[in-house]
Formats: structure tokens, sequence, C-alpha cells
């Protein structure tokens, strides 16, 4: 029992960490306004199947009618539901390239949901743009259909249960938690470009669905008693409700994400959390890489780097991602292994096919300089000081085998990356504070 309170309270250390981290409510609160501007988009091409063909006239409207009754409050569905249906309805008079970009609308919405679920897993690299659309292309279209026939086949099983009418009650009851947790699930365990066990996803949806059903009957009980938002808004209520219904979705799915995220992490040991400069990642870059060009054509295990990075998993996990993604290393875990952050102690990291070609300077920038969005403002920065970065010498634009591949003369094994490391570590860095977390 203790070992169990101790996992959970480092579990739910980590999730709130992660959650400033990534601005959690800013990011609800975004998915709400791209969700209200996507929601026509994304029922039409949900209804899009059951439209095209009128033998699924009837699961179209059990569809309709089941989403009315258990996505939305009761207080605002039928307004919501009766604008969506409208809109909907006059969606399908637009020309052919309007319907192209009507539908463009749905797809950059799952795209953006698609990025901050892979933030949530900390995955460097998405999915293949092909293998994404495909993904949820498919959730748009074919899950309205499996929904639709799921709840055909429940009509069917309560007309032959007619007897037992609270079987049947029960089953009405407990059939959209179970809908929802299964959504869920295949979100969790699909979205994100990394492994995902099925019960880590599962756990993830539950929490997810809980949290979800204790948001919505809080904030029903609400509305009943202070309707506060009746009064004051009139007719234009259902707007602010649904915007405050839809940012309570988001962050029971958020939530959710943490849970199934952190998961892995369960009996790890993380370690005391700790902020990284740039200098102290691009040192870890550094040793890591000699280490690496030593050893090839060997493998080298990651455990050997465990002191490097003070037995932090994520870290070393975040450093082997960023060396993978700029083409330095290459990554291999068991078949059986966990992969990612949680196993990354029982990876192989291997040099690439071309990294005695490849220079520093690629890594030092994504270091020091951050993500490509933020670099044009950084080096518009350094422009206007005094200062700016210094380039460390010619020893970030020589070949990294010439650079790491030996020890230098100065001494029984002294490596050449104590020069470089003596060249940047008089960098001049104007844009960064100092002791500033390394851009992530």
């Amino acid at each position: 029992m203790r070992e169990f309170l101790a996992n959970l309270r480092q579990m739910l250390s980590s999730m709130v960490r992660q959650a400033a981290a990534l601005r959690l409510q800013q990011t609800a609160s975004s998915l709400t306004l791209l969700t209200l501007m996507a929601v026509v988009p994304m029922a039409a091409a949900g209804l899009l199947v059951l439209t095209a063909l009128p033998a699924f006239g009837t699961m179209r409207a059990n569809v309709q009618r089941f989403v009315a009754e258990n996505l939305f409050l009761p207080s605002f569905s039928e307004t919501v539901t009766g604008y969506i249906e409208a809109f909907v309805g006059a969606a399908e008079q637009l020309s052919a390239i309007g319907t192209l970009l009507f539908l463009a609308t749905a797809l950059t919405a799952m795209l953006t949901i698609d990025r901050t679920l892979n933030g949530i897993w900390r995955t460097q690299r998405p999915r293949p743009l092909a293998q994404r659309l495909a993904l949820y292309w498919s959730l748009l279209t074919v899950g309205p259909v499996l929904l639709g026939a799921t709840l055909g086949l429940q009509v069917r099983v309560a007309a032959h249960l007619g007897d037992w009418g609270v079987l049947v009650e029960a089953i009405a009851r407990v059939l959209p938690t179970v809908l929802g947790v299964g959504a869920m699930t295949l979100v969790y365990r699909l979205a994100p470009n990394a492994r995902v066990r099925w019960v880590h996803a599962f756990a993830g949806a539950l929490v997810a669905a809980c949290l979800f059903e204790v948001l919505r009957r809080l904030l029903g009980v609400y509305i009943a008693r202070f309707p506060s938002y009746t009064v004051v808004y009139g007719a234009f209520a259902a707007l602010p409700l649904l915007l405050v219904w839809l940012f309570a979705i988001w962050m029971s799915v958020l939530v959710g994400a943490l849970v199934a995220a952190n998961l892995r992490f369960w009996g790890v040991a993380l370690g005391p959390p700790h902020e990284s400069t740039p200098a102290s990642e691009f040192d870890r870059v550094v040793r890591v890489l000699t280490e690496i060009v030593r050893s090839a054509p060997h493998r080298v295990p990651a455990a050997r780097f465990r002191p490097d990075f003070d037995g932090d998993p994520i870290a070393a996990d975040r450093i082997a991602s960023l060396l993978a993604a700029q083409g330095y290393l290459v990554r291999v875990w068991p078949v059986s292994g966990e992969g990612g952050a949680a196993g990354v102690w029982e990876e192989l990291w291997l040099p690439s096919v071309d990294l005695p070609g490849k220079t520093l300077r690629p890594v030092f920038d994504r270091v020091w300089l951050g993500p490509s969005d933020r670099r044009s403002r950084l080096r518009a920065q350094r422009a206007g000081a005094k200062g700016g970065i210094d380039p460390g010498g010619e020893l970030l634009s020589r070949p990294i085998g010439e650079v790491l591949g030996a020890p230098t003369g100065e001494g029984p094994g002294a490596p050449i990356s104590e020069g470089l490391a003596a060249s940047t570590g008089e960098l001049r860095v104007a844009p960064f504070a100092a002791g500033q977390a390394a851009p992530r």
C-alpha cells in the first residue's frame, strides 16, 4: 500500500508539472474556440455517409438523438442541435471547392488535436501526414456509422427483452459511457506517435469519462439552480453555456490524456525535477555524441548515460528524441520493452549512417534557439543586442568525426569535446537569462 501511494504521488506531481508546462487551461480554451468554429464541418463530415445513402435515414435520426441526449446538457441541447442541423443543411448547397474547404476545416481541427496529444506524450515527431489524415477521416466518417449500428442493435435487443424493463433501462444508461470510453481509448491509443498500452489508454479514457460525467452533473445543477445566464443573455444564453460546456469536455479529455501518458512512469524512478539551461542541455548532447562516435559502429546502452541525466528518464528521452529527429542517432529497444521515456534505459543508441560527416551546428541552433517558429524572433532580438550568440568557433562547422572522434594530446584520454566545451563555455547569449530552461 505504501508503494502504491508513493507511485500515485509521483504520478500526480508529474501530471501537475506537465499540466503547468503545457498550460492545460489555455490549451483547453483554444481547443474550445476551435471546436466552436469546426463543429459544423465536423458534423457535416460525420453525417456525410449517413446522408448519402437513403437506407441510413433511420440510423442518422438515431445518431442525432443520441448525441443530443448524451453530449450536450438538456438546458441547451435542443437549441444547439437545431442550429447545427440547420447549418449542416445549408452546407449541403456549397460548391465542390467550397465543400473541400469546408471539410478541410474539420481536418485542420483534428490535426490540431493530434498535435496537442503528441505534446502530452512528449513525442518529437507526429505520424506522417497521410496516416493522420486517413486516421481522422476514418473517425469522422466510419465512427457515426458504427454508432448508428450500435444504436440499432440496442433497439433490437430492447425489443427482445421487452419483459425485462429494468435490464433494458440499465443498458440504455450504461451504453453512452461504454461508447465514450471505447472512443477515447482508441484516440489515446492511436493518435500519439508513441507506443501506448491498451490498459493505459483505457485507464485514461475511464478517468476522462468519469470527470466528464461529474462536470456534466455539476454544471447541470448550477444551471438549474442559478439561471443567471438565461436572465442576462436571454435567447443567446445557449452560446456562453455551450462555450463553458465545450471547455469542460476538453478539460476532461486532456486530463484523461495526462493520466494515460503518465501511467507509463508507474514504478519508474523519475528523480527530482530540475530545470535545464541551454548550456547544460548542449553539454549533455556533446557527451552523448562523443560516446556514440567513439563506440561506432557498436551500439551504446542508454543506461550508460544515466549519471549524465541524474537518473531522469524524461530528460534522457528528450535529448535522445532531439538527436534522433536531427538524424544523429537511431534508437532501438526490445520488442517487449516500453519504448519512449518509460523504457529509455533499456534502449540501445546507434550512430546514424551519416553521423561522422554531420556537424554540431543544427543541434546547437535547436538547443539554443529553440524550434523554428521562434528562431526568427530570437535572431531579430540578437541582431539588436551588442553580444548575441557566439558561434563557438569553427568547431561547430567541422564534421563530428573530426571534432569528437579522437582524444587530443592534452592528456591521457582528454577529449576534443573539452575544447568545444571551452569554446562554447564563453558563449554570450543575449536573449536567454541565466538559469532559464532550455526550449522544449
